[in-house]
């Protein structure tokens, strides 16, 4: 999240009803949107030959094969398309190189924050979850640093708003193992240091449990 990085310490006033903060974060400089390269068929392999024939990817196995859509009998290219792998986890690639292509790489997800009161006791704070998955407690703390500094000593309920994103925040296809593992965490609009919560077990004398 880049809004809170921005933070305007200037024109602070009195906060009455639900004020968006968002007057008082200055944008984020404006980058240019960089053009997408398109390749023709006859360009294709040499281009896909000369990203796989990297010194660091000596040791890499291959299996590519690049066919129509519209005509799956018309093949681009190909290499060891029928030898046998083990199946990896390929759709977030095309899933990452479509927000790439459609968001741009300097695409930034803003987190709104609403507060009502005003200084020096604000009687809420709310952060608006936008699915902003590097929202961390760094930038919580700069958005307390901000207020204050503005002269807010106090905040009587601190509120999440997390219900941007609706349905199953669990993929349906995932089997238990998926679950159980440190990475398949559900989605969910609002979250907060990657949704991991480190907990540290120290053994104690024989017999007490952990602390």
């Amino acid at each position: 999240m880049r809004i809170n990085k921005y933070l305007c310490l200037a024109g602070w006033v009195g906060l009455s009803g639900w004020t968006n903060l968002a007057p008082f974060v200055a944008a984020a400089p404006a980058v240019a949107q960089s053009s997408v390269s398109k390749l023709c068929s006859a360009q294709l392999g040499a281009t896909i030959d000369r990203i796989i024939q990297q010194p660091s990817l000596n040791r890499a196995h291959w299996g590519i094969l690049v066919q129509s859509l519209r005509n799956p009998s018309l093949t681009f290219y190909q290499r060891n398309a029928d030898q046998l792998f083990l199946p990896a986890s390929n759709a977030k690639l095309l899933t990452t190189a479509a927000a790439l292509v459609g968001l741009t790489p300097q695409f930034q997800r803003q987190t709104p924050i609403f507060a009502t009161g005003q200084a020096p006791i604000l009687k809420t704070l709310q952060v608006v979850g936008q699915g902003d998955p590097s929202f961390s407690d760094q930038q919580l703390e700069t958005v307390a640093a901000a207020l204050r500094a503005k002269g807010v000593q106090r905040i009587d309920s601190l509120q999440g708003d997390d219900s941007l994103f609706q349905g199953n925040p669990i993929v349906p296809s995932w089997d238990w193992s998926d679950i159980q593992g440190g990475d398949g965490l559900p989605i969910n609009s609002l979250m907060l240091n990657g949704n991991v919560l480190n907990l540290k077990l120290s053994p104690q004398a024989l017999g007490q449990p952990l602390r």
